[in-house]
């Protein structure tokens, strides 16, 4: 899906056609070609380092055949008028002090700052 993925972000706005010009930018089709050499080694021979055990013909068919949904899914998306998502709407504003005071994160960092305390006190 990785590889496929990559393919897949080359054209983002306007474009349908993800493999028009694809053989123009030589340093892309390398690091594709080099991340699938990886990839392979990293499955068929990396078994001790990553617990993870060889495919065969089969296995890795039906891997190519899932990660070339994204090929899919991504061309149907280009067609989803962006218009659709205009509830959406991202905030980029800073937040002030109260407000960080309030935010899941900080209550997170105190949980977590307080059990860091306790345990240097222990020691």
């Amino acid at each position: 899906m990785q590889i496929f993925n990559i393919i897949n972000s080359r054209k983002i706005v306007g474009e349908k056609n993800v493999f028009s010009e694809f053989f123009n930018n030589w340093l892309f089709v390398f690091v594709i070609i080099l991340t699938v050499c990886v990839q392979i080694f990293i499955v068929e021979f990396g078994q001790m380092a990553t617990k993870c055990y060889a495919l065969n013909t089969v296995e890795n068919l039906i891997c190519i055949g899932i990660g070339f949904t994204s090929l899919i899914w991504g061309f149907i998306l280009k067609f989803i008028p962006v218009g659709l998502f205009q509830w959406v709407s991202i905030d980029d504003t800073p937040m002030n002090d109260e407000e960080q005071n309030k935010s899941m994160i900080s209550k997170v960092k105190r949980v977590k700052g307080a059990k860091c305390e306790k345990s240097k006190e222990v020691e």
